[in-house]
């Protein structure tokens, strides 16, 4: 309702959200999102930093830096055709007619991308490193087209703008539920 996310004071807006307008969102209603859940994140967040003294975790900030110098090294993958390819195959499997077969081949084909994030090509360079943007969001690209495509695996059905042409059907009794994904974990959230 005000924007708070499962981390403590990080509030989000938008259709980052989801979830408001359910499966069948019309083009141009974010717009209205981003208006009334931006004002109540930004009333949120201030009235957090008034309320609370930000505490720093030096050892997750330390980590994260390692991450990020660790993915600058020479490697054989470059990280904007390895974005090219995800756009592809998210076009080509996962996009508007949808079935098992092909969000499998998507799935193994994710998965393997997974394992060859190790040999992204980033630059050490400090400013304007653009492979380095890339590479990072190559990452998390690969992270989420994989939740993406087992919840649709999952969806047994079609619902709003996911449609399942070897499960063409509406089925309210199984599947009026959001599939709720995270690492390890997958649970359902009755509407």
């Amino acid at each position: 309702e005000d924007g708070q996310t499962s981390v403590e004071n990080l509030f989000a807006c938008g259709e980052v959200c989801g979830g408001v307008h359910g499966a069948n969102r019309l083009g141009g209603n974010a717009l209205a999102d981003t208006q009334v859940f931006g004002r109540r994140a930004g009333f949120a967040a201030a009235l957090a930093c008034d309320l609370s003294e930000m505490q720093y975790n030096f050892t997750s900030v330390e980590a994260e830096k390692d991450r990020i110098e660790s993915l600058m090294k020479e490697g054989s993958i470059n990280p904007i055709e390895m974005k090219k390819e995800i756009q592809q195959l998210m076009w080509e499997k996962v996009s508007i007619v949808r079935n098992e077969q092909n969000l499998k081949a998507a799935l193994e084909r994710l998965i393997e991308m997974k394992e060859e994030l190790n040999d992204l090509n980033v630059d050490n360079r400090t400013q304007f490193n653009e492979s380095l943007l890339t590479a990072l969001e190559v990452i998390n690209m690969v992270e989420i087209c994989i939740l993406i495509v087992k919840s649709a695996i999952l969806r047994r059905e079609s619902r709003g703008a996911h449609f399942r042409e070897d499960f063409p059907q509406t089925n309210d009794e199984l599947w009026k539920k959001s599939i709720v994904m995270g690492p390890n974990k997958i649970r359902f959230a009755k509407r």
